[in-house]
């Protein structure tokens, strides 16, 4: 009878452990995943914390893509980007998808992705994260390729419970805009290689 309870106390140590060792890591409760409001969103405006995937429900916000494209805040890479390129200046009347990396997603690349990339390469870089003439929103379902404004293939997924997958990518939260959707991922869409033959 000694050896079980030394079983139980144990496994019910091992679990008070294992969850506290989540939580100090930035693990979350069900508390943390409430929404906030559109007001004090920023890059998450599903509540999902850094980079963790959860079901998305876009925030309407009655300006255009370009507008809430630049007060984005944790997304400053992308943003910069965007406008070093002169992307800025092609995204007008729409419809349009974009979707934007956070800061933390870029520092998930191996170290020199993007630095070691030509202009032209930046470029087309930032073009593959744009989709124009359609707006993909998650209530429409939407699934399936899609091109993308360099001429490459995406593809963009909506599971069942609302998840949004582009790529290997996911999306922590999205932004309706009136000229199109901005979908903030978990990390960076990098265009599929050329052939050199």
């Amino acid at each position: 009878m000694k050896n079980i309870w030394g079983w139980v106390i144990g496994i019910i140590v091992v679990v008070a452990l294992l969850w506290a060792l989540l939580l100090a890591m930035g693990g979350s409760t069900e508390s943390d995943m409430a929404s906030p409001s559109p007001q004090t969103a920023t890059t998450s405006p599903t509540g999902a914390s850094a980079n963790e995937p959860a079901p998305v429900k876009p925030v309407t916000k009655q300006e255009s893509v370009g507008s809430i494209l630049s007060g984005l805040t944790g997304d400053s890479t992308y943003v910069n980007m965007f406008n070093s390129y002169g992307l800025s200046a092609t995204v007008g009347k729409g419809p349009y998808t974009v979707f934007v990396s956070t800061d933390a997603g870029f520092n998930l690349l191996p170290a020199g992705t993007v630095s070691k990339m030509t202009a032209a390469e930046k470029k087309r870089f930032v073009q593959y994260s744009i989709v124009t003439g359609k707006m993909l929103d998650i209530n429409a379902v939407n699934s399936g390729n899609v091109r993308t404004l360099s001429g490459d293939t995406l593809n963009f997924h909506v599971g069942s419970t609302g998840l949004v997958q582009v790529n290997s990518s996911y999306a922590l939260g999205a932004y309706k805009a009136t000229n199109g959707i901005i979908y903030i991922l978990n990390q960076p869409l990098l265009p599929p290689q050329k052939s050199t033959y």
